[in-house]
């Protein structure tokens, strides 16, 4: 069994990592950023793999915060900040998940 302890910690980790992705995007609006950015900026919080970076990606995507256009053979894929991921940073909209 997992301890609690353990599953808060990594509860605000997670909600850390989404906020720094967002505050990521958000510096380069309207200008879109490669996933591969987003990974190089999120190397000094701890996250280095492929699955932890995509779990928070596909998260403020469903919530609608950010747009993620597919890779395809010429280029990378590629994220875009939404404007009700605007509001989020500006603090217009408020995510329990996302601590900015």
């Amino acid at each position: 069994m997992i301890n609690s302890e353990y599953m808060k910690k990594q509860a605000v980790l997670n909600k850390q990592y989404r906020g720094q992705i967002m505050r990521t995007v958000a510096r380069f609006y309207p200008t879109q950023i490669t996933v591969r950015q987003i990974k190089i900026s999120l190397e000094e919080y701890g996250i280095n793999y492929k699955a932890d970076v995509d779990k928070h990606l596909f998260y403020l995507k469903d919530k609608g915060y950010i747009t993620i256009e597919e890779a395809t053979k010429s280029k990378e894929e590629l994220i875009l900040i939404t404007a009700d991921g605007i509001d989020l940073i500006e603090g217009t909209i408020e995510d329990g998940g996302v601590l900015i």
